[in-house]
């Protein structure tokens, strides 16, 4: 807690371990200087920082599969699944929101994805 009364809390489920052990903490500054998240494979890392805006300008949610969590499209009376071409009576709402994140070393905007954005929310 801070010296003002608010409190923090922290948004991720798992342990902070990426497929080789213990993630390394980093700045928000790091994640341009080292271009974390730009190449071909996932970069793990643990942040510790402030949500400092919520973009609306864009695309928040998206309609899904509740099996597989693709997209899926309004068909009729229900939604139709691109991927499979399953017909779906019902569809899940799932977040995808752009979020300006910020420490002591900058501001960075991220996309946070359903389990994360839920939490922000």
């Amino acid at each position: 807690q801070s010296r003002d009364g608010s409190s923090f809390e922290n948004v991720s489920k798992g342990g902070g371990n990426g497929p080789g052990g213990p993630a390394p903490r980093k700045a928000v500054a790091d994640i341009t200087k080292e271009k974390l998240g730009m190449g071909e494979k996932p970069d793990f890392f643990s942040l510790s920082c402030m949500t400092t805006f919520f973009f609306n300008d864009k695309t928040w949610q998206y309609p899904s599969n509740p099996e597989n969590k693709k997209k899926v499209v309004e068909d009729g009376d229900g939604w139709r699944d691109e991927s499979t071409g399953a017909f779906l009576k019902d569809c899940q709402r799932r977040y995808i929101m752009p979020v300006a994140f910020s420490d002591y070393s900058g501001r960075h905007i991220m996309t946070v994805f359903d389990d994360q954005a839920k939490t922000l929310l």
